[in-house]
């Protein structure tokens, strides 16, 4: 009885992994649909430490800024993608007045599979970087009034770290049509068009009272399906150990390691890691 289900275990492992197989082959099938050199401040090395495991994966480090939030508040999530989108993705944006009940309804219906564009540089990290500095001038006027307090030179160090540092990959748009998207950014060296799931949420400006417009609106917020990136065992060796991270936090990126990478994203939108070096 053992030997039968043994061999139709075998041969449903094999099924399953030879499938796999195909879908990487497909989508590594012709011209990339995007090529993008990043480095470290782009992905984080993320080494296995388990005895039956010595996989190294790189992450994908997107800062979540939109423009109009402040520096302070960058890594809260956010609701941001506008109702011409959410509508799209066959979202019910008919919402009731009250608040509270527009917050469970809207919460209420279930995600949607979509596409998300990232890009690495341009206006957006411009337009984040131009924050970060007024940022850093308005710590120095305090720092003039108040000298004393430790808090606000830590601050100001860590604005200068993400500038010098953080990561320049910025999510710009998000929808339900992959090659619409790549149509409307067509930069295959700066843009990754990523598979992304959006749920639906509100955008409520401080003080209202009520679900109505302008001062409060359906939003989206998306989060990658695709983040992490399988390191080829032929490309280990590249990639320097992190520091502990109360290293890094004490030291800037003074004993960060330093390398650069190419990913590449196929047919499916599927992001692989092409090259490094260090």
């Amino acid at each position: 009885m053992r030997r039968p289900l043994t061999i139709a275990a075998a041969a449903l492992l094999l099924a399953v992994n030879g499938w796999v197989l195909l879908g990487v082959g497909w989508n590594r099938l012709g011209d990339p649909d995007a090529t993008l050199t990043l480095s470290e401040r782009e992905l984080a090395v993320r080494r296995s430490t388990g005895r039956e495991d010595s996989g190294v994966e790189v992450e994908l480090q997107v800062n979540p800024w939109q423009p109009g939030r402040s520096c302070e508040r960058r890594w809260e999530s956010a609701a941001w993608l506008p109702p011409q989108r959410l509508a799209e993705l066959g979202f019910d944006l008919t919402l009731p007045t009250d608040l509270g009940e527009a917050r469970r309804q809207a919460r209420r219906q279930p995600a949607r599979r979509g596409w998300a564009v990232v890009q690495l540089g341009g206006s957006r990290w411009d337009q984040w970087a131009e924050a970060l500095q007024a940022a850093v001038v308005e710590l120095d006027r305090k720092i003039a009034v108040e000298p004393t307090l430790p808090w606000l030179k830590e601050k100001r160090r860590q604005l200068e770290h993400e500038l010098r540092a953080g990561p320049r990959l910025f999510m710009l748009d998000a929808g339900a049509d992959a090659a619409a998207l790549r149509a409307a950014y067509p930069d295959r060296a700066a843009v990754l068009i990523l598979a992304a799931e959006i749920h639906l949420d509100l955008s409520v400006d401080e003080g209202a009272t009520a679900c109505a417009p302008p001062r409060c609106r359906p939003a989206g917020r998306v989060s990658l399906l695709t983040g992490n990136l399988q390191v080829p065992r032929h490309l280990q060796a590249l990639l320097p150990p992190e520091p502990p991270p109360w290293q890094v936090a004490r030291d800037d990126d003074l004993h960060r390691p330093h390398f650069t990478a190419v990913v590449r994203s196929g047919a499916r939108r599927e992001v692989w890691l092409e090259s490094v070096q260090p």
